[in-house]
């Protein structure tokens, strides 16, 4: 019995320390710096110890921006492994203008303008607006507009905004 009681001992001696990073919260758009990512513990011997690339020594990390990170698991044995991730991070969003169609004279609703969008997380919500006369629509393409200045901001699925 006492030897059956002793190789239960040993082997747990010998578990190598096993761990992984989770993404705790993925950076929302492009730039952003609010990141964060966990060591999980898989095996080993309790407690753990945590030494992160960025010099921190905490289970989790939080207020990152796009990077690689990567963490020192240590556990109570001295047994230690290290483990890598990549955070990234969505496109910018990013306006191309396609046609513009300029209105045939003052005061006629007849132009119109075409954009292009890519990047960020789709699907995208458009808002136009007219600068001077504050006409507003909603849509990625604008017809029958008069002549003027029109803004336009574009927002993704996980509300990154930029406009033009």
């Amino acid at each position: 019995m006492k030897k059956f009681i002793l190789s239960l001992a040993l082997a747990a001696l010998l578990v190598p320390v096993c761990a992984q990073i989770q993404v705790v919260h993925d950076l929302t758009c492009f730039g952003d710096s609010d990141g964060a990512v966990i060591a999980v513990p898989g095996s080993g011997t309790v407690p753990y110890t945590y030494l992160w690339s960025t010099t921190e020594t905490t289970q989790a990390i939080h207020n990152l921006s796009a990077g690689t990170y990567s963490v020192t698991v240590t556990d109570a044995l001295a047994a230690t492994a290290v483990y890598t991730y990549n955070l990234t991070q969505p496109a910018q969003i990013v306006i191309t203008a396609g046609t513009i169609t300029p209105s045939t004279c003052d005061g006629f609703n007849n132009g119109a303008i075409d954009i292009g969008v890519s990047g960020g997380v789709p699907a995208y919500s458009y808002f136009w607006r007219d600068v001077k006369f504050d006409s507003t629509f909603y849509t990625e393409d604008i017809a029958g507009v008069r002549g003027g200045n029109y803004r336009i901001e574009v927002t993704d699925s996980w509300n990154c905004m930029v406009f033009d």
